[in-house]
């Protein structure tokens, strides 16, 4: 099968770049495609240069026009664009999918409406709040299929470190929508009842500001002086405001993984309802409970009150009642049990083998008859079944 994973708007990561949310969502799923004996094209319009990106070639093209040109010419099964429709006015392949991980309509929806749903054979989106948010905004419910993303289990796993009782983590890229002013608001409530508490921030990002919906929090920034006058966050002053705060800069997945490992519990402030939160899977994978704003699809990737706890959204008082009520009154061995089943229930429900395993289902659905061969498809369900069998077999006893 031929298939084409097009961007017009998001820039797939140089070969030794950090790779964030959709985009990792995105590659590996190509990845998956690929290694499952599928013709995987990646293409971006952007200026940078076309490049390997591990086992995946990412074309670069300079603008709308030549993307189409080139998708035209390759005349792929499927074109999967991300996150934006758009791009089936200019171009199509015999099956279109937008892969929608935006917490957004579709691009291009808003202006075609009805015209560009019946150009569009599948939504794939990544949680199921963010499926009936595109079906109340009038996307077909047939048409929209839900794939969670994954994480990467022979990298995310408990490392041989010892776990820091008191050390909290902040992951992610630094800007307005992610809410490090939550954080940094309730970090400064704790530290007063729990003086021995420390942040790890890792994340990178240029300019903080840049969203509406976050304003309240850029302005918040402001306030208290903690942005440069080039719009990027002063780590200086916020260390010296908030004792105990270390930012760690961009991390490699490994190193993120590292330093999961020996931190008690994940913080996210953001503050707009994302569609999934992949970072939340990675902590969880490490030992690492994390607390989440209670909107969006933060809550699908937890078991509330076991793997992962819940606050009400952009309130820093309630994020500090919560981390405060993990840390000091939480007994230790109901702690233990909670991370022995985050670590157990990520690598049983939310790998990436298991997300492009459901993406090839979405894809089998949409296509003709004789769109697989019918020697592949026997093939890999006689695999699926085997990897099935084996993950059964050598799975771990449950945590009591």
């Amino acid at each position: 099968m031929k298939i084409i994973v097009s961007s017009s708007s998001h820039t797939f990561p140089s070969a030794n770049g950090v790779v964030y949310g959709a985009n990792r969502a995105v590659l590996e799923t190509a990845r998956f495609l690929q290694e499952e004996g599928h013709s995987v094209h990646l293409i971006e319009v952007s200026r940078n240069p076309s490049r390997q990106f591990n086992s995946l070639f990412v074309q670069s093209v300079e603008d709308l026009d030549e993307q189409a040109e080139l998708i035209r010419s390759i005349d792929c099964d499927v074109l999967i664009s991300v996150s934006d429709a758009l791009l089936f006015t200019r171009a199509r392949g015999r099956k279109n999918v937008v892969y929608h991980h935006n917490p957004t309509h579709v691009e291009g929806i808003g202006n075609y409406g009805r015209e560009l749903y019946a150009s569009i054979q599948g939504i794939v989106v990544v949680s199921e709040a963010a499926r009936q948010q595109q079906i109340a905004w009038g996307a077909p419910a047939n048409k929209i299929h839900v794939v969670p993303n994954g994480m990467d289990p022979a990298i995310f796993y408990p490392r041989a470190v010892d776990r820091r009782s008191h050390q909290l983590v902040f992951a992610g890229n630094i800007v307005d929508y992610k809410g490090l002013d939550v954080v940094l608001a309730a970090f400064r409530i704790c530290s007063q009842q729990c003086p021995q508490l420390e942040l790890i921030v890792c994340g990178g990002g240029k300019l903080y500001a840049g969203m509406l919906e976050a304003i309240a929090g850029t302005q918040w920034m402001e306030a208290h002086g903690l942005l440069s006058s080039n719009g990027s966050v002063d780590w200086t002053e916020v260390e010296r405001q908030f004792p105990g705060v270390k930012y760690l800069g961009a991390l490699s997945s490994d190193e993120m993984a590292r330093v999961f490992s020996e931190s008690t519990a994940l913080v996210s402030g953001s503050r707009i309802p994302e569609t999934f939160g992949l970072i939340s899977l990675e902590a969880q994978a490490c030992g690492c409970i994390p607390i989440l704003p209670n909107f969006g699809g933060f809550p699908e990737t937890v078991e509330a009150g076991i793997t992962g706890l819940l606050y009400a959204p952009c309130d820093a008082e309630a994020l500090a009642d919560t981390v405060l009520n993990f840390i000091l009154r939480r007994n230790s061995n109901v702690s233990q049990v909670s991370r022995g089943r985050a670590i157990q229930r990520t690598a049983e429900r939310f790998t990436w083998s298991n997300s492009g395993e459901k993406f090839i289902e979405v894809l089998a659905k949409l296509a003709p008859r004789n769109f697989f061969n019918a020697v592949h498809a026997t093939l890999w369900r006689s695999a699926r079944l085997i990897k099935q069998c084996c993950v059964r077999t050598m799975r771990p006893p449950r945590h009591r």
